[in-house]
């Protein structure tokens, strides 16, 4: 925008005040004035193509009427050929517009031919001219053909039936003629044709008057032109459909309105049927002809503009010299105030308002002087302060980061500054997401910045130069940012802490790998003893050899347990889904535990279809989470007790399997925690059925990777019933999955990716 002084305000408003209302009186003249020039031409189109539609209509009716009386005659309708030539020749010479007339019978063939300069001796067969075949098809009307140029001369063909009659006829119309029969082919004795000249019509036509500019043309019905005033130009369009005037002809849509000519010019513009044969006088006038009366108009107001401007720019120079001189000493005080002179007054002279203006700026001059020796003590105290706050944020271990509202780095410690790898001085003004690129599972990502609250990020990492750093991100963003320190960030480093959970799981891989060696040894010599032990140990012998092989199982499962938690916190785990049938799996898993339940006296059954459950599974991983949930049924219940395994087909597609006993049942405390790494429920039965709290949290771990659900529902006292959903099989969704692996994964066993390298 541009800036402008008060001087050149001053000239606007004045130049505003005068000019305004002048013109809007002269907007409102100009537009009645085209209103009335509108009408006025709007009217006078319609007279005048209504007249020359009329005209033309007369014309070609006339010389129809002609025909038709000739028609009627004895010496045409019995073909008395020297008669005829007689009749014929007395009616070309008595119209100038009629070039040629021949009368033929009803096999085309011409028996009198008459033109201008007399008998013609030469006759032709004409029956497959358009005008015999109009005429005969017509049975009984007249037939008006299109516009030729003959050397550059209009003319027009009409024909006319010779009518087999018996009775009086009506001269004025054929197709009346015996009161409206229709008349058949053998009615039609021949055909009367005439060629006329349009020359003086077209003349007539284009030659009207309309405004100073306006003219008239004429088009048929399907858009070509057939005559116009300009030669040339009829010469090189011969249709002119996509002019607006003539597309509403052709729709039978009839207005006056704008719209651009045929040449490309702007006018109003109308038309007028010609209803005989369905022609059109289009008229039109340009709208600078139109509107041409007012130019006069234009001109005087111009004048009268720039009068009342110079008038009006000598009123306000006067106003400025008895206004700017008190302000341009206002200005100059308040320019040396400005640069640091607080010590200067302003005049006071006069009584007005800039008399009071100017001796608030010497009050306001006196109240500057007084604070600036206040802030001189206060800034002295802030700095002390700064230096507190700057020696706190350089003690903090975690990094501190402020942002202003456009997310750049307005303050940041040296451990953020630490984890940018950049100093510190270099990362102020920069933006924020460039600075740190951020990560989350794997992929690019920002920080919310703009909806106020407090927004915490874990699992985020930040590649650095040689590893990628773990953090956890607390963004506190202010409510209320009119200063200019917007959102503060808290990152706490937890690459250190991750790598020693890594050494951890480093760690309990290795030892549970290296535990698996000996313990085969150990399992495969207590088989081996096992196997000969009836008939060379004593029974006590044989109870602790079974209490041993019990001992090594066990000690096996919570090594492949420890094992798969290792992996799961590593993400080594996946499972390869295939279509399954999870009724046969889950029968055959009920029927494998069916020896478990006889050492207890408990009955386990299966309630659900024999077949037919299909869903996208992997079987070894779904085949561990069943044993777990029915192991664990069997293991935490008494004996005699039911445990049911039940399946369902669930709305929304998905299998429902569910493991209910009527155990002791778990507490609503403890089901939040029934699924997570090394909890268990401690209650009577637990006492002889010592676990590592794990199964359940691999159970989930599984169900996760399925994209499906697990849970318990259950009451102290009334047992428990836990239960799990796995997608139900989806060919198409199969497909997918099998197009963006590569291949489908047939006949892969076990849940277990490529172990790491460590």
């Amino acid at each position: 925008m541009v800036r402008l002084k008060i001087g050149q305000r001053i000239l606007l408003l004045f130049l505003a005040v005068s000019l305004l209302p002048l013109l809007a009186v002269n907007f409102l003249l100009l537009n009645l004035a085209q209103k009335q020039l509108k009408q006025a031409a709007t009217t006078r189109q319609s007279i005048i193509a209504t007249q020359t539609a009329e005209r033309v209509d007369n014309f070609l009716g006339s010389k129809v009427n002609v025909l038709i009386f000739q028609s009627q005659t004895n010496a045409i309708r019995k073909f008395q050929t020297s008669e005829a030539n007689l009749n014929l020749a007395t009616m070309i010479k008595q119209d100038r517009d009629m070039e040629r007339v021949a009368l033929i019978d009803k096999k085309g063939l011409e028996q009198v031919v008459v033109n201008q300069t007399g008998l013609v001796t030469t006759h032709a067969n004409v029956v497959n001219s358009d005008a015999f075949k109009a005429a005969t098809f017509l049975a009984g009307k007249e037939y008006i053909g299109p516009v030729v140029y003959n050397q550059g001369k209009p003319e027009v063909t009409i024909a006319v039936p010779l009518i087999r009659f018996a009775d009086q006829q009506d001269l004025t119309h054929l197709s009346t003629a015996e009161f409206g029969k229709y008349r058949s082919a053998s009615d039609i004795q021949g055909v009367l044709t005439a060629t006329f000249s349009l020359s003086d019509l077209w003349q007539s036509v284009l030659s009207t008057q309309i405004g100073n500019e306006g003219y008239a043309y004429v088009v048929d019905d399907k858009g070509n032109l057939i005559a116009h005033p300009k030669a040339d130009f009829l010469a090189t369009h011969q249709n002119v459909a996509e002019v607006h005037q003539v597309e509403d002809f052709l729709r039978g849509s009839h207005d006056v309105h704008e719209s651009i000519s045929e040449t490309g010019d702007k006018v109003f513009s109308s038309y007028e049927a010609i209803t005989r044969t369905n022609w059109a006088v289009i008229v039109e006038e340009p709208i600078s002809s139109v509107y041409a009366g007012i130019t006069s108009f234009y001109r005087l107001a111009i004048v009268i503009f720039v009068v009342i401007a110079a008038v009006a720019s000598g009123f306000s120079l006067l106003f400025q010299r008895r206004l700017l001189a008190p302000i341009k000493r206002l200005a100059a005080g308040a320019k040396r105030l400005g640069g640091g002179d607080f010590s200067q007054n302003i005049p006071e002279q006069g009584d007005d308002e800039l008399t009071d203006l100017a001796s608030n700026f010497n009050a306001m001059s006196h109240n500057i002087r007084s604070l600036v020796a206040d802030l001189k003590v206060r800034n002295d105290s802030l700095a002390a302060e700064q230096d507190k706050l700057n020696g706190i944020l350089t003690s903090v271990t975690d990094g501190i980061i402020a942002v202003d509202r456009a997310g750049k780095i307005i303050l940041l410690n040296p451990p953020a500054a630490h984890l940018a790898e950049k100093p510190a001085d270099q990362l102020i003004n920069k933006n924020l997401n460039e600075v740190f690129g951020w990560h989350k599972k794997g992929q690019p990502f920002n920080l919310e910045l703009n909806q106020a609250g407090v927004y915490r990020y874990d699992e985020v990492s930040l590649p650095q130069a040689d590893k990628e750093a773990s953090l956890d991100i607390m963004v506190n963003v202010v409510q209320h940012r009119d200063d200019d320190v917007a959102a503060i960030l808290t990152v706490h480093d937890l690459t250190t802490s991750r790598d020693l959970e890594v050494m951890k799981l480093d760690f309990v891989a290795i030892a549970g790998h290296e535990l698996r060696t000996p313990l085969t040894v150990v399992r495969g010599y207590l088989n081996l003893i096992n196997n000969e032990a009836m008939d060379q140990l004593s029974v006590y012998n044989i109870e602790n050899l079974q209490r041993a092989l019990v001992g090594a199982e066990q000690l096996s499962g919570l090594i492949n347990n420890l094992l798969n938690i290792s992996r799961i916190e590593r993400g080594q785990l996946e499972v390869v889904p295939t279509k399954v049938d999870m009724a046969d799996i889950t029968k055959q898993i009920v029927e494998q535990q069916q020896v478990t339940t006889k050492l207890k006296d408990q009955t386990l059954v299966y309630e659900g279809p024999n077949s037919g459950a299909f869903a996208a599974a992997d079987v070894t991983a779904i085949s561990e989470v069943l044993n777990n949930l029915i192991t664990n049924a069997l293991k935490y219940t008494a004996s005699q007790s039911r445990i049911v395994v039940s399946l369902e087909a669930q709305a929304g597609g998905a299998v429902r399997v569910a493991v209910t006993d009527n155990g002791p049942g778990i507490a609503l405390s403890a089901q939040k925690r029934l699924f997570t790494k090394f909890y268990r429920v401690e209650h009577d039965l637990t006492a002889a059925n010592r676990g590592t709290g794990l199964g359940l949290y691999i159970a989930k771990t599984i169900i996760d990777l399925h994209h499906g659900t697990i849970g318990v529902i259950s009451d102290t006292g009334k047992g428990a019933s836990f239960f799990f959903t796995v997608p139900a099989y989806d060919a198409l969704a199969h497909d997918h999955d099998n197009k963006h692996h590569g291949k489908e994964q047939v006949g892969k066993h076990g849940w277990i990716k490529k172990r790491s390298h460590n």
